[in-house]
């Protein structure tokens, strides 16, 4: 694993009641990339998570996973890890619970701006994370 410098996966299985969007749900908040089991819909939803993971260039990027980070994103099952790099953050917020979550409030600075990372949109908070699933973000200094 990470302690020893090794890459690291999370084997991704899907199921009638666990899909793969699921698997990434879990295992990006946990600093991991889940591993497509198949081709088609796994890899068409992970591949966009890649892309954004090189741009970003975790490398030599501080992890800050939220056992560690006191954000409070509103609910219990919903929680807030990001890396952080040449002061640009890359956060993964998830909801793991089986209920939206409409009041997700990521407040890093007084002065910050948040761009979602698949489209480059910028993002207002409070925002919504829908019932196991998540969402990528960059939060930058104005």
């Amino acid at each position: 694993g990470r302690n020893f410098g090794l890459n690291y996966e999370f084997i991704a299985y899907t199921f009638p009641n666990w899909s793969f969007e699921d698997s990434m749900t879990v295992a990006l908040v946990h600093g991991v990339l889940p591993r497509p089991n198949v081709i088609g819909e796994p890899l068409e939803k992970i591949s966009p998570v890649w892309k954004i993971i090189d741009d970003y260039d975790v490398t030599g990027a501080k992890f800050v996973p939220y056992w560690e980070n006191n954000i409070d994103c509103g609910a219990e099952k919903t929680k807030f890890t990001y890396f952080e790099k040449q002061n640009k953050i890359l956060g993964i917020v998830s909801n793991m619970s089986n209920t939206d979550n409409n009041n997700v409030n990521i407040v890093l600075s007084e002065n910050q701006v948040v761009f979602d990372a698949f489209t480059g949109e910028e993002i207002s908070m409070p925002i919504s994370v829908k019932a196991r699933k998540h969402r990528i973000m960059y939060v930058n200094n104005k």
